[in-house]
């Protein structure tokens, strides 16, 4: 409430700092809550969990990164985008979440996706809610496990950390040399990754 734009994007150069050009990763924070109709709407075209004005920002940043040479744009969401039992993330979203999907795909943009909220910290390779699977990863370094999850919006359950006393943070590494980015989901209290995707 203290900002007048709730969602934002930061660029970094190689070492990490932020740059307003040059940039190799872009990281891209939306708003998931404040433009959001009621959970409880049907799903359909009308629905919106970011809003018109946000989705076209966030198309236009993802599209200009792209064009501009940034080889690694990470959405850092604030919910599950897929999970069908998260009914306040993007579960009951999906033709708006599916449609953007389908946009970064088809214009074959590189974006990664670090969901959070879902309390069982998980990796999994995310498909439509009709079936279609996409070509996204999706990380969720959700700080507290809460027990193992029913991961039934995914084409493939990567990993998922069924504990209850589980605590992670998330962690994005670019590599200039070999031109990659990697997003670990990392033990608090060991530093050490737990799961990791390049």
């Amino acid at each position: 409430a203290d900002y007048a734009t709730k969602y934002f994007y930061v660029d970094y150069n190689m070492v990490g700092d932020v740059v307003t050009g040059g940039a190799v990763l872009r990281t891209i924070t939306p708003d998931c809550i404040s433009y959001k109709d009621p959970a409880v709407n049907t799903d359909t075209t009308g629905k919106t969990m970011l809003g018109v004005t946000q989705l076209a920002w966030v198309k236009a940043r993802i599209a200009e990164a792209a064009q501009g040479g940034v080889k690694h744009i990470v959405m850092m969401w604030t919910k599950d985008l897929f999970n069908l039992d998260n009914g306040d993330g993007g579960a009951g979203y999906q033709t708006e979440i599916n449609a953007l999907m389908r946009w970064i795909h088809d214009n074959n943009y590189p974006v990664l996706h670090c969901t959070g909220d879902r309390h069982a910290p998980h990796a999994s390779l995310a498909r439509t809610s009709v079936g279609d699977a996409y070509d996204a990863y999706v990380a969720c370094a959700c700080p507290f496990g809460q027990g193992p999850s029913t991961l039934t919006q995914y084409n493939r359950n990567l990993w998922a950390l069924g504990q209850n006393d589980g605590c992670v943070y998330g962690c994005v590494d670019v590599d200039e040399l070999s031109q990659t980015t990697t997003i670990s989901i990392v033990d608090a209290f060991s530093n050490q990754p737990l799961h990791s995707a390049t």
